[in-house]
């Protein structure tokens, strides 16, 4: 889906990087950028004939962007892969500072000034630095929070740390822990190495002789996986070892019940030739399922399991356990007891430990913990995935054993977090995910039944049937939007990338309507305003309510407020009022002097004239500055919707990049009209310059706010 949108080409995590491509890139983008690791981004490779599996374009151009690369020419289908998300705080009340005067002369370096960072969101120098110029909205962020959320998402500033401030050699080492630590977060959908780190206390509490087999089944996949070369992004991604980790787990908990001892060299040997057997699964399914844009799961482990658990019977050297007692389907105990409430919900939470076939409580809640920590939208997923397949459960009769140890629970938990990760949140996404929930339980006892002769256990194929039906069925349906693979990230990411499209397609529709106005003159409906029109209309009431003379602002005391009085002194001439060109003239002494620039800056002053006498009075100039402090919220919304739509980063937009993007959001094309008035932007090119398209929308969406604040000022007037 979203802020990659649908490529296959991305170099994550490859040894070859471009520094000065990344030092580019982030200039443009600055601080306003999130990017996260792209896990899926080269799964394309992996269903490459074997002509070509080793091959890799030579039009490739890699420029490391944390642990991501970036490839330029990309094919049109693939257009959004690359886009990184752009995120901006939220418009805030400015403070009052009691020692606001003294705090003015500590502002040495012009850029810091009041003045620049109240008009810099009028200039184009803004959009190529990609900074949020909210001067009096920054708030010092607490030090504790900001170091936990270095935890949040992926970490993909982590390879890009090891990389920058290890030795080589030890930085390898470390590498390869990460990805080994990335495959054991992966099969929860976490790509994330601290994830893993919880993981594996989580196991070691549970069974130091599982998670011993299980690690060693890890790192034999993943150094298999780069012994073959096959693709370093996916390494990277911990995609060649989450099966593998599963497959020595299994071996682990079926070969012996003691928790911390009788370690085997069969079975550490089983472990290692397992895992083995799932890489090559893994890649055999991938060649399969990728060009239906699926992952395949946990298809590899159950694969490999199965093989393991039925091959083991005839072989006299490796000595296992029964897992399950060859049986034919009955119906079970028909008369058990209703299954407590403290049990029902324990067994929930020991659902989450199952998916790594552990039952311990404690265990349980670490790897919830873990989940929560990558993403909060997994974890509540993993957990009410949990709650609502036992309650289905105890609904239909199920064992109540099996309820409480969790084992009704864990493949519903994965396939309502797998709901989440492949489909942007939504309520349609949470509907379909309950029915998909609904649907793992009916597969589970299903399988069960028809394993039971066996003595086979079901393992993870009831999530991996019905996930990857749901996931199949994407492009089927506009009710939800799928996440193309290259783009997976975490789901918080995923529905930031689709606000950002709407609110910029919000904000483009309005400007197009407001020019071209259609035969009944009122505007294309396209909902209510954005939550950042709507602080803009509030700062602008606030001030004409607030303040009727000078006096009232000195006494309010606010930041602001104080700077643009002191503005207006400074622009001021004693006539009490300010006009347009002394308005302009005192931007160029503070070194604003691009044309495009002062060309929106002028416009937005002419809207600001509410009495229409070509001049500023002191509160219609406090009102203008409040507008402009709250304008940079509006226009960085406008600008990181466009530079999201520019998929070759070259500061131009043309329309089938934009149909690209409606289409992705299941929205109809511009029509003829809208396409018309945007190339008259660009004077009949084919591209349009971004920072003329941004000025363009933003200044429609203050003339709307404008207009609405005229009439609803009349309204009172005729009203009073």
């Amino acid at each position: 889906m979203p802020s990659e949108i649908a490529g296959w080409d991305s170099e994550i995590g490859a040894s070859q990087h471009s520094a000065a491509a990344n030092s580019v890139r982030n200039r443009r983008r600055g601080s306003t950028i999130t990017t996260e690791i792209h896990a899926w981004a080269n799964f394309e490779e992996i269903g490459k004939s074997a002509r070509n599996f080793q091959r890799r374009r030579a039009s490739v151009v890699k420029a490391k962007v944390d642990n991501a690369t970036i490839q330029q020419g990309i094919d049109p289908e693939e257009k959004f892969r690359r886009a990184n998300e752009y995120v901006f705080d939220p418009t805030k009340q400015a403070k009052n500072e009691s020692n606001h005067e003294e705090a003015l002369t500590f502002i040495t370096d012009p850029e810091s000034s009041p003045e620049h960072k109240i008009f810099a969101v009028y200039f184009d120098e803004d959009m190529e630095t990609g900074e949020d110029t909210h001067f009096y909205d920054s708030v010092v962020p607490n030090a504790l929070i900001n170091f936990l959320g270095k935890f949040n998402g992926t970490m993909s500033w982590l390879p890009f740390a090891i990389q920058e401030n290890v030795p080589s050699k030890l930085g390898m080492v470390l590498n390869f822990l990460e990805y080994n630590l990335r495959s054991i977060g992966q099969v929860y959908f976490c790509n994330n190495p601290f994830t893993g780190l919880l993981f594996v206390v989580a196991l070691l509490i549970q069974s130091t002789r599982c998670a011993v087999y299980g690690i060693v089944a890890t790192i034999t996949a993943n150094g298999f996986a780069l012994l073959m070369r096959f693709d370093r992004g996916l390494i990277a991604s911990g995609l060649f070892g989450y099966n593998s980790i599963l497959c020595g787990l299994a071996i682990g908990t079926f070969s012996s019940t003691a928790k911390h001892a009788d370690y085997t060299v069969e079975m550490i040997c089983s472990s290692i030739i397992t895992s083995l057997l799932s890489v090559l699964f893994f890649v055999a399914m991938a060649k399969i399922l990728n060009q239906y844009k699926s992952p395949p799961f946990t298809f590899p482990f159950n694969f490999a399991a199965i093989f393991f658990l039925l091959g083991s019977g005839s072989m006299l050297n490796i000595q296992g356990i029964q897992v399950i007692e060859p049986s034919l389907p009955s119906n079970g105990d028909l008369d058990q007891p209703l299954i407590t409430v403290v049990n029902f919900f324990l067994g929930s939470l020991r659902s989450i430990g199952q998916v790594f076939l552990a039952d311990n409580i404690i265990s349980g809640g670490l790897m919830l913990i873990g989940i929560g920590i990558c993403s909060r939208y997994l974890a509540v997923a993993a957990y009410l995935g949990s709650l609502i397949a036992n309650g289905l459960a105890v609904l239909i009769g199920s064992n109540n054993g099996s309820i409480e140890a969790g084992l009704f629970g864990y493949n519903a938990s994965l396939t309502l977090a797998a709901m989440a990760l492949f489909y942007v949140p939504s309520l349609s996404t949470f509907v379909l995910g309950i029915l998909a929930v609904i649907m793992t339980v009916l597969a589970q006892h299903t399988l069960i039944q028809a394993f039971a002769p066996f003595g086979l256990p079901v393992m993870t194929l009831p999530f991996c049937v019905i996930s990857l039906a749901m996931i199949l069925m994407q492009g089927t349906t506009d009710i939800i939007i799928s996440v193309p693979l290259p783009s997976i990230t975490i789901p918080e990411d995923h529905l930031k990338r689709v606000l950002i499209l709407r609110e910029g397609f919000h904000f483009l529709k309005r400007a197009l309507s407001n020019q071209v106005k259609v035969e009944s003159r009122k505007l294309i409906n396209l909902g209510k305003s954005s939550k950042s029109m709507k602080r803009m209309e509030i700062a602008l009431l606030n001030v004409n309510n607030e303040f009727i003379s000078m006096s009232d602002v000195l006494s309010k005391g606010d930041e602001l407020d104080l700077d643009a009085l002191n503005i207006f002194r400074e622009i001021d001439e004693g006539t009490g009022h300010i006009s347009k060109q002394q308005f302009l003239d005192y931007l160029r002494r503070n070194s604003f002097n691009s044309s495009l620039g002062l060309k929106f800056a002028e416009q937005a002053f002419e809207l600001m004239d509410f009495d229409g006498n070509g001049t500023l009075e002191m509160m219609e100039f406090i009102s203008f500055v409040r507008i402009s402090n709250n304008l940079s919220t509006v226009r960085n919304n406008i600008k990181s919707f466009f530079s999201f739509v520019d998929a070759n980063d070259n500061f131009d937009i043309d329309i089938d990049e934009l149909n690209d993007a409606l289409n992705y959001l299941e929205e109809p094309a511009l029509d003829t009209d809208e396409q018309n008035m945007l190339l008259d932007l660009s004077n009949g090119a084919e591209c349009i310059d971004i920072v003329t398209i941004v000025n363009f929308a933003t200044i429609s969406a203050l003339r709307e706010m404008i207009e609405k604040f005229h009439k609803e000022k009349n309204k009172q007037s005729t009203s009073g």
